[in-house]
């Protein structure tokens, strides 16, 4: 090989490499956003479980007492 096909050769290679570079940033950046957006997805069903174990018992035993109070009356007559 001559000085000439190595300049050639290392050029094609040198334009090669900045495609994959091009490639490998745009995937990078595809990856950290699906990661986000599952962190997202997490937070958005577990959160409401969360705040829902938390006050879902005493509005119920709210709603309970309401009821049992005698807003809804237990026999006809």
């Amino acid at each position: 090989m001559n000085e000439q096909d190595i300049l050639k050769q290392l050029e094609e290679n040198t334009i090669a490499l900045r495609e994959m570079q091009k490639l490998t940033t745009k995937t990078a950046h595809y990856v950290k956003w699906l990661r986000i957006m599952d962190i997202l997805k997490i937070v958005f069903i577990v959160v409401p479980l969360i705040i829902a174990a938390i006050y879902l018992p005493s509005f119920l035993e709210n709603i309970m007492n309401t009821y049992s109070g005698g807003l809804i009356p237990g026999n006809l007559k």
